[in-house]
């Protein structure tokens, strides 16, 4: 039997400006450290190594689509540019973080009367997409949240046509020079967010 041959591919879509950058802010995700970590392990392996360059790819097909540079919406490989189908019946489903539920059950059976599931689910990330997918119709966290953990989804949701607000009504800022923990909770809707949150801000004191 002829043995397997194995090899690694680097990428690499993040050029050296952006990571100078990124260490001038206390960041610590370097490609260069990265690729001189996984250069030792392949070495020790006696595995090729190969890197290849997708950084004008990354940039120009990926990452302005999503932050809304070169199109503003969301993109999806399959059925291309989604929009929310205002007409469309969706699940009377609240998503809720497993780990850090807090008191949305409490919240949504007494604001909303017990007419929404709420459904627990892992990843700010995760619940965004049921949103985006239509299979719930409100994301809300009530307890501590960092807000690097918000920032995709809340880009996501924007340019699908949904907003994500905190309890108090306000857009998350991510101003560097703030806190980056959100002690003021989420709520996020597909559509009408500020007039959706209304439902549930005289019970947020539960």
């Amino acid at each position: 039997m002829v043995p397997k041959k194995y090899y690694v591919q680097f990428l690499i879509n993040w050029d050296h400006l952006n990571e100078e950058e990124e260490e001038e802010n206390g960041g610590e995700c370097s490609r260069t450290n990265d690729f001189a970590d996984v250069e030792k392990i392949c070495r020790h392996l006696n595995i090729e190594l190969n890197s290849v360059n997708f950084v004008k790819e990354y940039w120009n097909e990926v990452l302005m689509y999503v932050i809304g540079l070169v199109n503003w919406g969301v993109l999806s490989t399959k059925h291309g540019k989604m929009v929310f189908n205002t007409n469309e019946t969706v699940p009377k489903t609240v998503v809720v973080s497993r780990s850090h539920a807090g008191k949305v059950q409490e919240l949504v059976n007494t604001a909303l009367k017990g007419q929404y599931t709420v459904e627990p689910a892992g990843g700010s990330g995760y619940k965004t997409l049921r949103l985006i997918n239509s299979t719930a119709e409100y994301y809300i966290h009530s307890t501590a949240i960092k807000k690097w953990d918000l920032c995709a989804g809340d880009a996501i949701i924007r340019a699908a046509g949904g907003a994500l607000i905190d309890l108090e009504g306000e857009s998350m800022d991510y101003n560097s020079k703030l806190p980056v923990l959100n002690k003021k909770g989420l709520f996020m809707a597909r559509t009408d967010v500020y007039s959706s949150s209304m439902k549930i801000k005289d019970y947020l004191k539960i």
